[in-house]
């Protein structure tokens, strides 16, 4: 039985409240009376089971991590298959202990992300062109569900910009890189083509540049 408080093959036997190796009992796993009575006592009492394993690998970490060690040397493949899977299975409660870890300690998490960019530096520059290319495409589905808020224009998503209308502007849309932390700047805005945007700025004398001088000179540049 594999559970992820004992290593595969150890189960927790009930009568002396600790984990026993099947291995140990000399005969095959789905034969052992003594592995089905503890199947049974471990599906009725799944917490105290919990507590037992807990307990014994506590007890145990240093013999357990280097049999893992060992099996991960013999088969890295077959180790780095398993670790994605569970990943994949658990992926939001590695994220909510991840996020939990540097809240309790950011110095910590900043100093590792450092190190990561130092020695992976390759690796972290294709990570930032994914999650930049996501971001990208997540404006994109926005701004041409909305449109402009003006005219209605939907042609092209590079044509539609995000209009500061509401609160204090504290940066651009487009310089965030992840869609949940850009929410809270967009809701400030609203969609405008580049051509109803410009207007609307020249209009509301919110122009600086080439556009100030231009007004400064009665048009004449």
């Amino acid at each position: 039985m594999t559970h992820i408080e004992l290593p595969q093959g150890w189960i927790v036997n009930p009568n002396c409240q600790t984990a026993t190796h099947v291995v140990d009992l000399k005969i095959p796993q789905k034969q052992s009376s003594n592995y089905l009575r503890c199947k049974r006592w471990q599906d009725a009492n799944p917490e105290r089971k919990k507590e037992i394993a807990n307990a014994w690998y506590q007890k145990n970490k240093e013999k357990v991590n280097q049999q893992r060690q060992e099996k991960r040397k013999q088969d890295p493949e077959r180790y780095r298959k398993d670790a994605r899977d569970r990943y994949r299975e658990n992926a939001e409660r590695y994220c909510e202990a991840e996020r939990q870890r540097r809240k309790e300690n950011p110095e910590k998490g900043r100093e590792y992300a450092r190190q990561y960019r130092k020695n992976n530096p390759e690796k972290y520059k294709e990570a930032q062109r994914k999650q930049r290319q996501k971001f990208n495409a997540k404006t994109a589905e926005y701004k041409l569900a909305h449109g402009c808020i003006d005219c209605g224009y939907k042609g092209n998503a590079v044509a539609l910009h995000f209009d500061h209308v509401n609160g204090d502007k504290v940066k651009e849309v487009c310089k965030f890189t992840t869609w949940d932390a850009a929410l809270k700047e967009i809701a400030k805005c609203v969609v405008r083509c580049a051509n109803c945007h410009a207007i609307k700025t020249y209009e509301n004398k919110q122009f600086r540049g080439w556009r100030k001088k231009l007004e400064n000179t009665n048009g004449k540049i």
